[in-house]
């Protein structure tokens, strides 16, 4: 397969190209597919081709770079050339791979009391924003009654105390949330 020339390809014509290689109807190399992905991340391709070609790339590597023999006659290009076989640590890949499943499996369980923390917050704030609102009514209508400026007032207060609540628990909660996120990430790098 000659991939030289990626960059006349149009994104259409990637798409049938990973087509063919999902279906083994090409001949391909690693180094063909290390530039097909590069011209998908290069291009902002969907993840989902990414994802393929770098599930395509770690399978060359684990079993050698063997071409897979084509489904259909083909005729090639540009002969292809023979390239030393990478050395195989399967042991390591094998390892690095049981240790990414593990990490994905303790994402859900690294910091529950945090991740529970974040829900109960938003939740809290909301009650305490009904609470003021309804306590700022109730105190208004009881004990202004005869005064409407005062009973209005009172109102407004519990609507201004209640938002404010409300939005100091969403930024606590937020705050907790983005550092969460921040955890993820590194543990991903």
């Amino acid at each position: 397969m000659v991939t030289g020339n990626l960059k006349n390809y149009t994104d259409e014509n990637i798409i049938e190209l990973i087509g063919s290689i999902k279906d083994e109807s090409i001949a391909y190399n690693l180094n063909d597919l290390k530039a097909i992905l590069s011209e998908v991340n290069t291009r902002h391709l969907d993840d989902s081709y990414a994802q393929l070609l770098g599930d395509l790339i770690r399978k060359k590597i684990i079993d050698g770079d063997s071409v897979p023999a084509p489904k259909e006659e083909e005729v090639t290009e540009v002969p292809e050339e023979k390239e030393e076989k990478p050395k195989k640590k399967p042991d390591k890949i094998e390892k690095i791979q049981n240790k990414k499943e593990t990490n994905e499996n303790a994402e859900e369980e690294d910091y529950p009391v945090l991740r529970f923390m974040v829900g109960f917050l938003k939740v809290f704030g909301w009650i305490v924003f009904c609470g003021c609102i309804c306590y700022g009514v109730f105190a208004g209508i009881t004990e202004h009654l005869t005064n409407v400026r005062l009973a209005l007032g009172t109102v407004f207060t519990g609507l201004l105390l209640g938002t404010v609540s409300l939005l100091l628990c969403y930024s606590k909660s937020e705050s907790i949330a983005v550092k969460l996120e921040i955890v993820k990430g590194i543990k991903k790098l």
